[in-house]
């Protein structure tokens, strides 16, 4: 999407306000940004996005990784 978050910063803000094993949340979840930062931590994950090729791009990604 136009405006990707930068990981580092999504990883700092989900290390202050979850703890291993939490379920990180994003109901717009674009590139998926946020769900490789919880991923990179340790944290469970469910993302949504309406974009069905992003969506699709998204999780090829989570999963190669």
């Amino acid at each position: 999407h136009a405006t990707p978050t930068p990981l580092k910063a999504l990883e700092r803000i989900i290390l202050c306000h979850t703890k291993p094993g939490d379920f990180v949340f994003d109901p717009f979840s674009g590139s998926g940004s946020s769900l490789f930062a919880a991923k990179n931590l340790g944290r469970d994950y469910i993302g949504f996005e309406l974009n069905e090729e992003i969506y699709q791009e998204t999780k090829e990604r989570l999963e190669a990784e």
